[in-house]
């Protein structure tokens, strides 16, 4: 697949995505991801999970908004 960026020249993706889980590695000064348990399935029957982080926890896409002040965010990109 290819994408243009910033509105010029198209460039290849490449899929880099890698697994979430606890106590992986965060940017220094962040928050850690946290996975709760809800409700269990031998409880409650069925499986609910909180999952709390911030927006740099694994692999992640920062768009222009990031960076550029009324940059695009990624809804405004095209699928």
């Amino acid at each position: 697949m290819s994408i243009s960026v910033f509105g010029s020249e198209e460039f290849d993706v490449i899929d880099l995505t890698n697994t979430i889980y606890s106590g992986m590695p965060v940017w220094p000064g962040h928050s850690q991801l946290v996975v709760e348990d809800l409700k269990l399935l031998t409880v409650d029957g069925y499986a609910v999970k909180k999952i709390s982080m911030n927006t740099h926890i694994g692999t992640h896409i920062d768009t222009e908004a990031h960076m550029v002040e009324n940059g695009r965010t990624l809804d405004r990109y095209p699928h």
